[in-house]
């Protein structure tokens, strides 16, 4: 029978914080709720995305989010600059505490736990993607895989320090890359500039060595108005940028609100109409960030006692527990309230900064000062890290993307359509056969780059790059389909060519929302055996049977009785799926860094023919 699912959404704020640090009591459990099939509209390729972050919170179902609203768009402050000073060390914040809780006392505390002299950048933490630099190609590729899983629309890139910061060899890569994508056909974000300091020199520069040196690239700029949008001073700009440009201004958090203004943080993080920017009645911008520091710097809160508005502030004050860090409330907070004021464009700070400079200011009872980030707690990026919060900053901001913008609907399960394993390939190209999926091409490169702390970071675990994907199902049996770009490579081990399963039968025991999963292996005469797995709990795996596979030049199907997942004939499906090569054996993290998982990260396709509405 049809299994209710009863996934974990993101909780009301106004509710007692004992039940707000829980992650039971949501919406949808206490709602009455009718299932009948889902008939459209649909996606020709992949639709919306299914997913779950480490808190057990589920993205929206294309019915919840609601189709694309017109007109919305979501960007985030992208830094460019890691890698372009003091690269030689790693001083890492979280490591340094690790080995001395007090070591921000005074200086020879803080030099004698591994923390750097005055003029250094620090760490708050370690990415997932270690200590990297920008011009890294292989970590650049990652970004923008999952600024497009995310649905992000435009990076605005920080140049605000002013020329000679510009980075102009690290944003040409990055248009380079983002076109390379572009063209083979996937939803790319566009990018823009935002500058301050000496803003009419630093437009200047940018605009003739980087919009009019690479013509190519200017479709990838994001249009405000009909034109390429740069933000900057406007009163300093030259007459051909001003020709060339939608200029918004550079509102800074501590000036005097300008209606025409691009805020990139609300340091106050006002919750009114003062916190809504457009010009003539036009709600054109809103900005969330996941931390604020308007009181002094980031480092006077994580260490000294001072009143910024960490990861865990809301309802007017902060509530920093042992792992209130996790559910990102402050973040929340206001992308509730930013989705209520229905702007054109929600604008995120940030993604990737990373590292402050120590900086040598005399305040004897504050001998280490770091401005704009400090801690896991008392920072602002978005991109996962080690450890700590992981990604769950990333799928909650995923989440809010796909409330604010609506997103596409479903690939359409279709009729009744049996394979047969053991014919050709050719019969996934029938006009029947359409829930159909494309992953990222060119994402297993291999990784060869220096970070920093003079860290060679190399990672050669790409081997078979997911290119399609196809499922399909009868009355007895689901049906799937895999190719790559190149010829598959030999079975080896039980991490080639997984099929990782979420089969709506199961609430527990789950691996990161899977159930149930795939293995290949090299059987007798190398014919491909196959073996269907159940999670057992954490991620251990029992056998369940033996299923029918096939493998064939860079093609691979595979045949699941619905009955061992536990799926009558008659019930509707509700299936989220996964094809991962080469990652590590239960770390989940290894989505993101080796090998290639289809599609990205904790991220699934869907295969669902379910629709649930409220009686």
């Amino acid at each position: 029978m049809n299994h209710i699912s009863r996934p974990v959404r993101y909780i009301a704020l106004s509710i007692l914080a004992a039940v707000l640090f829980s992650v039971s009591g949501c919406n949808k459990e206490r709602k009455k709720l009718v299932l009948s099939k889902y008939d459209g509209p649909y996606s020709a390729v992949n639709g919306s995305y299914g997913g779950v972050d480490d808190l057990g919170r589920e993205l929206l179902t294309d019915t919840e989010a609601g189709g694309v609203r017109q007109g919305k768009t979501v960007g985030i402050f992208y830094f460019l600059c890691l890698g372009t000073q003091g690269t030689n060390h790693v001083y890492d914040v979280q490591k340094i505490l690790e080995k001395d809780p007090t070591a921000y006392r005074s200086e020879e505390a803080w030099l004698s736990a591994g923390g750097g002299a005055v003029g250094t950048p620090h760490w708050w933490s370690e990415p997932l993607f270690n200590y990297y630099t920008q011009t890294d190609e292989w970590v650049i590729r990652k970004h923008i895989q999952m600024f497009s899983a995310a649905g992000i629309d435009y990076l605005m890139l920080d140049t605000s320090n002013g020329t000679p910061n510009t980075y102009l060899r690290q944003g040409q890569l990055l248009l380079q890359l983002l076109d390379e994508y572009a063209k083979m056909g996937y939803s790319v974000p566009k990018i823009a500039y935002y500058t301050n300091a000496v803003s009419g020199k630093t437009m200047d520069e940018i605009y003739e060595q980087i919009y009019l040196k690479y013509p190519q690239y200017q479709y990838l700029w994001f249009q405000w108005d009909g034109k390429p949008l740069m933000v900057g001073k406007a009163e300093e700009a030259s007459e051909a940028v001003k020709n060339t440009f939608r200029i918004k201004a550079s509102q800074w958090p501590n000036e005097e609100k300008n209606d025409d203004g691009w805020p990139w943080i609300e340091f106050d993080r006002i919750l009114t109409d003062e916190a809504v920017y457009g010009l003539n009645g036009r709600k054109e911008i809103v900005c969330v960030s996941p931390a604020q520091h308007s009181e002094n710097w980031m480092s006077t809160s994580a260490f000294y006692g001072g009143e910024n508005r960490s990861r865990s502030f809301y309802d007017g004050e902060n509530h920093i527990t042992e792992d209130s860090i996790l559910y990102g409330y402050n973040f929340q907070e206001q992308w509730e309230w930013a989705i209520a004021q229905d702007p054109e464009t929600i604008f995120i700070t940030q993604w990737n900064e990373w590292h402050a400079t120590r900086l040598d200011i005399d305040m004897p009872d504050q001998p280490v000062i770091l401005v704009d980030t400090a801690t896991a707690e008392y920072s602002r990026d978005i991109e996962p890290m080690k450890g700590g919060f992981g990604d769950n900053y990333y799928m909650q901001m995923c989440y809010y993307i796909q409330k604010f913008k609506g997103s596409a609907p479903r690939v359409n399960v279709g009729g009744e359509n049996t394979i047969d394993i053991n014919g050709s390939f050719s019969q996934w190209d029938a006009p029947e056969i359409t829930a159909l999926y494309q992953d990222f091409q060119n994402d297993t490169t291999a990784r060869n780059a220096l970070g920093y702390g003079r860290q060679r970071y190399k990672n050669e675990t790409g081997r078979n790059d997911i290119v399609n994907l196809k499922a399909a199902k009868d009355l007895e049996n689901l049906y799937f389909y895999v190719d790559t770009k190149e010829a598959l490579t030999a079975p080896e081990g039980e991490n080639w060519m997984t099929l990782f399963l979420r089969s709506g039968t199961n609430e527990e025991p789950l691996w990161n929302g899977y159930d149930y999963k795939v293995v290949f292996l090299s059987g007798e005469s190398d014919r491909l055996q196959a073996v269907l797995k159940k999670c057992s709990g954490d991620s251990n795996w029992s056998d369940v049977t033996n299923v029918s596979a096939k493998a064939e030049g860079n093609k691979l199907m595979v045949s699941i009785p619905k009955n061992a997942l536990g799926i009558a004939a008659e019930d509707l499906l509700n299936i989220q799926f996964k094809w991962a090569d080469n990652y590590e054996e239960g770390n989940l993290w290894s989505f993101y860094t080796d090998g290639d998982a289809a599609p990205y990260g904790r991220f699934n396709y869907v295969f669902s023919e379910q629709k649930w509405t409220e009686a």
